[in-house]
């Protein structure tokens, strides 16, 4: 199996117009300054009858304050520690 893997900004996609069948997004599109453009792009790069699939939440949501807020700053104390879990890239 092969994988197209791209690192883009969610306003411009570098794809064409109806190029997928399901775009999914988790706690992404709600962080863009322009939270519109980037739905816009959702709907442009969907084929039509297409689905699009968003997690999205409020920063005073209990998500957002206990499991983004607070675990994520404990993971990446983690980092720190030799002992702890490690980050790498595979090229």
């Amino acid at each position: 199996m092969n994988a197209d893997l791209r690192v883009a900004d969610a306003e411009a996609l570098p794809f064409g117009d109806d190029s997928f069948d399901l775009v999914y997004s988790h706690g992404v599109l709600h962080t863009r300054p322009t939270r519109k453009r980037a739905i816009d792009q959702v709907r442009r790069v969907l084929t039509p009858g297409g689905t699009g699939n968003g997690d999205m939440y409020h920063k005073n949501s209990y998500h957002y304050r206990v499991n983004i807020n607070d675990l994520a700053t404990v993971g990446v104390r983690l980092l720190a520690f030799d002992w702890g879990p490690s980050v790498c890239a595979i090229n």
